[in-house]
């Protein structure tokens, strides 16, 4: 469950020879599980309603979507990254952009680095995933987190293989990492967990994609063992060090755009206690400019794409009957 065999999967043509293979039973089923997931496309979709504006932070007291504004300690057993970034994962069908109109809906149209999160108590063992407000991000580093009036650095130590576990004075914070050669491999989008004393939130931020580079049409696959997991049972748990990772879960993610239709479907993978891989949280959501929301099955999610044409995705989340929420990021083309 915290181990990281569940990439082999996902990028089955990256060269993987210095991926550890010493994760557990847990991660192998799920690695199974993502290997016969064939369609190579699961779509997701968003619409935003709220706006963020630089180096501010915006609350809203429920969880539907929050609207973004906006252009342009230590992980293991990552798998080695190709010399330059990574590859694995292509699209069924080239998505065709279209350069000259923006995309119709809501976009995030300003800033530098902008995301979200969902917000809720925590630091009492009375303390449930309930009551989340969503806020809006801006930041000049996709590793620092602006909330609560600070500027959290989330890596101080930079990125680290596998993921970026963090615990000092700050807080403590659970986010993706890099490759074993430390190549960033999701360079443009950054997702996690941060914990403070008595508030947890589970974010996605990055530099978004214009509208006008959305892709219009065609499918692409987004994966990647990058979900960052929260419950009611692991929301105030201890550290522990003989786990991976110390605190909280990682999950696979498997979804699938159709910028035809303007959704996006797929899965945040894990396995149960047999060692069978199950779905944790299926996402279903519809599209609107460079943004996508939905809700499947009392599951609330939310997100953006990122970085040149779409290339990353990343989301936030949350079910607050079923007590988990947590946050992604993922990639489709790994070359």
């Amino acid at each position: 469950m915290k181990a990281f065999n569940l990439l082999l999967a996902i990028f089955g043509s990256v060269s993987l020879a210095a991926c550890s293979t010493s994760g557990n039973s847990h991660s192998q089923a799920a690695a199974k599980t993502l290997a016969e997931k064939t369609p190579m496309n699961v779509g997701i979709s968003t619409s935003n309603n709220t706006s963020i504006s630089n180096n501010n932070t915006t609350t809203s007291n429920s969880t539907s979507p929050a609207g973004v504004n906006g252009t342009s300690s230590t992980g293991t057993q990552a798998p080695n990254s190709p010399s330059n970034t990574s590859s694995a994962g292509t699209p069924t069908s080239n998505p065709q952009v279209n350069a000259n109109t923006p995309s119709a809906g809501n976009t995030i149209n300003n800033g530098p680095i902008q995301g979200m999160a969902y917000q809720f108590s925590s630091g009492s063992a009375a303390n449930k995933i309930a009551n989340a407000k969503v806020i809006t991000l801006s930041t000049n580093k996709k590793e620092v987190l602006n909330v609560g009036g600070k500027s959290i650095d989330l890596a101080p130590e930079g990125l680290q293989p596998g993921f970026t576990f963090t615990d000092n004075a700050n807080g403590t914070s659970l986010i993706a990492g890099t490759f074993v050669n430390y190549v960033d491999y999701s360079p443009s989008a950054q997702a996690g967990i941060y914990q403070n004393d008595n508030t947890t939130y589970v974010f996605t931020q990055g530099t978004l994609t214009l509208p006008k580079n959305m892709p219009t049409s065609g499918q692409a696959l987004y994966t990647g063992l990058s979900s960052y997991h929260v419950t009611n049972a692991t929301l105030n748990e201890q550290i522990n060090a003989a786990e991976t990772p110390q605190k909280w879960e990682i999950h696979g993610v498997m979804l699938t755009a159709d910028f035809d239709q303007k959704t996006l479907v797929g899965d945040i993978l894990t396995t149960d206690a047999s060692g069978k891989g199950i779905s944790s949280a299926e996402i279903d959501a519809k599209i609107s400019g460079n943004t996508f929301s939905g809700e499947k099955n009392g599951t609330k999610n939310q997100g953006a794409f990122f970085g040149q044409n779409a290339n990353e995705i990343g989301g936030i989340y949350i079910n607050e009957n079923k007590g988990f929420a947590g946050a992604f990021v993922a990639k489709s083309n790994w070359q």
